[in-house]
């Protein structure tokens, strides 16, 4: 089968991912290609507005969190209409069985190219968020794969159909392995700060982190301020500071750490793998 994911570089995570669906994918024998959507449709401005989303979180993430908070009930069906002309010309390239979209513009792209066509091409949204906020929502979706049930019971009250949303976590890359017990008994606790490297700046967070007992703490720092390096480094943990470096060479990091924790930590580690530990709640 081939299929088409659609994605965007807001953040990372929406391209990470896609790249783990892509290789989930492709390990099942099917032909699967993830594109950037508005770097295909738009690459000049595309550049542009990634500038600019990295600043807004990074120097104002207060004003983003209230921004995505008064907004949490607005579908945003037309914020992908700009994407229409390069989405048609991909779709004639690429000749997908199915597409698939992480990111909720692709999405809102993609159901108005399927409602104006009129198209039949499967679209399947792949929710990267733990929350449910209905920018996701679109009558011409035929499938949501959503992290938790909690999200999935938010979506069907919000008029999704039942049946099209599936708790299927969010895609992680087949490199995180199971944990592997070494001859030390210490737990080895990674923290990576995503694709913009934003991690708290609070020194309490980094001091908690310290004061666990039997664990020892690597911060990938990835652009973090400095602010949020000093306060680890302060708290006498190993930090890496500003290392922007490619995916592959972070992805050899979670090998030898017990336990990665992310902002959807529940869903990412579900099934429990063999051999992975359990951590007390409260480190959550």
């Amino acid at each position: 089968m081939n299929i088409l994911i659609l994605t965007g570089k807001f953040g990372m995570g929406h391209l990470s991912a896609a790249n783990a669906l892509r290789e989930q994918l492709g390990q099942d024998g099917h032909r699967a290609e993830v594109v950037d959507l508005f770097e295909y449709a738009a690459p000049e401005l595309a550049q542009a507005m990634y500038w600019w989303f990295n600043v807004l979180v990074t120097y104002g993430g207060g004003f983003y969190n209230i921004y995505h908070d008064l907004t949490v009930n607005d579908s945003g069906d037309s914020r992908g209409d700009n994407l229409l002309g390069g989405l048609d010309r991909l779709l004639d390239e690429y000749e997908p069985d199915v597409v698939v979209s992480t990111h909720p513009i692709c999405s809102a792209a993609m159901a108005k190219y399927k409602e104006e066509g009129p198209s039949d091409i499967p679209l399947v949204t792949c929710v990267t968020d733990v929350t449910c906020h209905s920018e996701w929502l679109h009558p011409a979706t035929d499938c949501y794969l959503v992290a938790e049930e909690s999200v999935r019971q938010g979506f069907i009250a919000k008029g999704a159909d039942p049946d099209a949303v599936v708790v299927s976590g969010i895609p992680v890359s087949g490199r995180f392995q199971p944990a592997r017990k070494g001859p030390s008994q210490r737990r080895e606790l990674l923290i990576m700060g995503g694709g913009l490297g934003l991690m708290p700046r609070r020194d309490s967070f980094y001091q908690a982190l310290n004061g666990l007992p039997g664990v020892h703490t690597t911060i990938l720092t990835g652009r973090a301020a400095t602010t949020s390096c000093s306060s680890a480094s302060t708290a006498g943990m190993r930090t890496l500071r500003r290392c922007p470096l490619p995916p592959r060479w972070t992805s050899t990091w979670p090998g030898p750490a017990s336990c990665c924790p992310s902002r959807a930590v529940s869903p990412v580690l579900r099934p429990l793998p063999p051999g992975c530990p359990s951590w007390p709640g409260s480190l959550f």
